[in-house]
């Protein structure tokens, strides 16, 4: 439907990411604001890159406001073309939150995908290609010994330099000398993204003794990638050491008014409210900044 443009109060744009490290992005709100005729708040990364951070992830912002839970700890986890997850714990712990990007999403999952059906999939749907595999446990050794996987010190953000197409190419070359099939390549990409999460959970989050994992939030269309979801759960239970698998919720579950599908434009428009407000709006102890600060002009 038609948006007058008299019911738009602020417009918050987040600019296209060219570099990850640290996080910069294209776009200029000067010229949204004079085209549109609208107040419009913008470059919200600068200002956390200024006195130090990385800029990123800022996802986490989102969590920390909206996500923490009445006790332990919850993991808050978003899934795209890359990951973020931020490790949130209930307010009165008196400990900061944690977050980072572990790694790769479904972007080399959908390219795969892509290949194997010969265009007819845009992604494999409900994990049924990864399903029909096996994980190649060489080959799943061999991936996770990409730099960004070996990091060990906060922050940890990515960019698009991290996991490039030709680092896919790359990878399915490497398959295909190993006699791996597609399917079997599938299987072992579902499985590095859902275990390089499980072992940035176990390597920079709570002490499971001191403060209890409360329960894992997953954002993102993935969710509806049973196999997916599954290979997630057996990974977090053997990674955090857990006696049972994990209670995963998707963003909807947890609150009926987080849309599932859009919930990443309602964190821009949160952010440049933040701005217009005079609102912290990076988390500091997530983005390496030497205080909080007000992202955006």
């Amino acid at each position: 439907p038609e948006i007058k443009r008299s019911s738009i109060d602020l417009i918050s744009s987040h600019g296209q990411s060219v570099m990850g490290h640290p996080h910069w992005e294209m776009g200029d709100v000067n010229v949204i604001a004079n085209r549109m005729g609208i107040t419009t708040a913008g470059d919200f990364r600068t200002a956390d890159v200024g006195v130090g951070g990385n800029g990123s992830p800022c996802t986490c912002t989102f969590d920390v406001l909206f996500l923490t839970p009445p006790s332990g700890w919850r993991l808050c986890i978003n899934i795209g073309g890359t990951t973020t997850i931020t490790m949130v714990p209930h307010a009165n712990a008196g400990i900061a939150p944690v977050g980072l990007d572990p790694g790769i999403g479904v972007f080399f999952m959908d390219l795969n995908a892509q290949i194997e059906s010969k265009g007819d999939m845009e992604y494999d749907d409900g994990g049924a290609l990864a399903r029909s595999g096996r994980v190649h446990k060489g080959l799943l050794a061999e991936f996770l010994k990409h730099p960004h996987f070996m990091r060990t010190k906060l922050p940890i953000s990515i960019g698009a330099e991290d996991f490039p197409r030709s680092l896919f190419s790359k990878w399915r070359v490497l398959a295909a000398e190993q006699s791996v099939s597609g399917a079997d390549l599938q299987a072992t990409l579902t499985e590095l993204t859902a275990r390089s999460l499980a072992l940035a959970a176990k390597r920079f989050g709570f002490d499971g003794s001191l403060l209890p994992l409360y329960d894992v939030v997953v954002r993102g269309q993935v969710w509806k990638n049973h196999f997916f979801m599954e290979r997630l759960s057996e990974n977090l239970k053997t990674c955090l050491e857990l006696e049972t698998k994990v209670a995963i919720q998707s963003l909807n579950e947890v609150d009926a008014s987080y849309p599932n599908d859009s919930w990443e434009t309602c964190m821009y428009a949160i952010f440049g409210a933040l701005t217009i407000k005079g609102c912290y709006n990076f988390v500091s102890s997530i983005t390496g900044a030497s205080k909080a600060v007000v992202g955006g002009k």
